[in-house]
């Protein structure tokens, strides 16, 4: 500074680093430095943007808005401007101004949607004015915009998106736009929002994946012929030590493909790793079926099918006989009636530790023809 004090770069730099060292006095030496540097540099909209932030946080809007302005004014679309200037507005409760700033930070930067989309909900503007101030949305935009609402857990905002991204049409899986709403399908089951559930996965899953549920049977890919999506209302299968999960095209009961687990020396686990969401009817009778052959299972205790209530698992919790040695395929059944609050069911592969101490699960299992329907009346 002292050798070039016409160098507005060496004011911010310092600004920065009394910054970084915090406390009382390095804000206020920051924040005497940018006013220094938007004199030495009067055209530069970055420091006239920070020399704002940092009377904002000092608690002086009076400065800071002007200040935003100015930055602005130098930098009309600048996404990190617009941001700052919307993020400012929204703490002044000036929503409409909120909003024709974010909007620009958006379509600069869609990287930040998620937050500032957030945000927006958080600071209770309505979702259907973010909607129509900001249109027009593109497609990337509102699944972004959904995620966000979905992550809150405000489904019923997060429908409004939804049923915008469905009025833009085009087709709602088109990988040109990128499109994945699969946050939004968790969300919904995470709040067993089942009456919408089942209509949203049907236009967010691939086709294949659509293609793969049977007339008649409640369980996506059943028959594992296509790939397991780890998503949504598909099979999903979490990693566990000593544990190899794979599709097998070697082996299967109906069709060219199974899911084979195999268990290599994975100690005496419990496993339920492999499992699959399904949205049903309270107070209905349904009937199970699914296939397993196994391949030198070791334990005293070995993977069996169980079905349980999503929300509630002990109200309604059910096993086939568990699968131990080597055997062919067999068939397992299971008949059984949905509780008063059941919606959503978990089917998984679930294998429960032995009561003997040392024993060590290793061998193969194979699932295929996996099968859950309403009981004939």
């Amino acid at each position: 500074m002292k050798w070039a004090p016409e160098n507005a770069e060496n004011y911010a730099t310092l600004a920065r680093l009394d910054e970084l060292a915090g406390g009382r006095d390095g804000e206020a030496r920051a924040l005497e430095l940018r006013q220094k540097t938007t004199q030495v540099e009067p055209h530069n909209a970055i420091y006239w943007l920070e020399r704002a932030m940092s009377e904002d946080e000092a608690s002086e809007p009076e400065y800071a808005g002007p200040d935003y302005l100015r930055a602005r004014e130098l930098f009309p679309m600048s996404p990190d401007v617009n941001r700052a200037l919307g993020e400012y507005y929204l703490r002044q409760w000036r929503g409409d101004d909120a909003l024709d700033a974010l909007r620009i930070a958006v379509a600069g930067d869609p990287g930040f949607g998620p937050a500032i989309f957030g945000e927006l909900w958080r600071a209770g503007i309505d979702t259907n004015v973010v909607l129509k101030r900001g249109a027009p949305w593109d497609r990337e935009t509102l699944v972004a915009y959904l995620d966000a609402l979905a992550a809150q857990g405000a489904l019923d905002d997060a429908h409004s998106v939804w049923r915008q991204i469905q009025a833009l049409g085009g087709g709602a899986t088109q990988d040109s736009v990128q499109y994945d709403a699969f946050q939004y399908v968790d969300a919904l089951i995470r709040f067993e929002r089942t009456d919408e559930l089942d209509a949203v996965w049907a236009q967010v899953a691939p086709a294949e994946a659509r293609a793969a549920r049977a007339p008649g049977n409640l369980i996506s890919n059943g028959g594992f012929e296509e790939p397991v999506l780890n998503e949504g209302l598909d099979w999903r299968v979490l990693p566990a030590d000593g544990v190899f999960v794979s599709v097998d095209a070697a082996e299967a009961h109906e069709g060219s493909r199974s899911l084979r687990i195999e268990f290599g020396e994975a100690g005496n686990l419990a496993y339920q790793h492999t499992f699959e969401f399904v949205p049903v009817e309270s107070d209905a009778d349904y009937e199970f079926t699914g296939y397993l052959r196994a391949a030198g299972i070791t334990s005293d205790s070995g993977p069996r099918f169980d079905i349980c209530d999503a929300a509630d698992p002990q109200g309604l919790n059910l096993a086939t006989d568990d699968i131990r040695g080597t055997t062919e395929w067999t068939a397992e059944h299971l008949h059984f009636r949905t509780g008063p609050d059941t919606r959503l069911l978990i089917v998984r592969v679930q294998r429960s530790p032995s009561a003997t101490f040392d024993d060590r699960l290793s061998g193969t299992v194979w699932v295929d023809d996996v099968r859950l329907a309403k009981a004939a009346n």
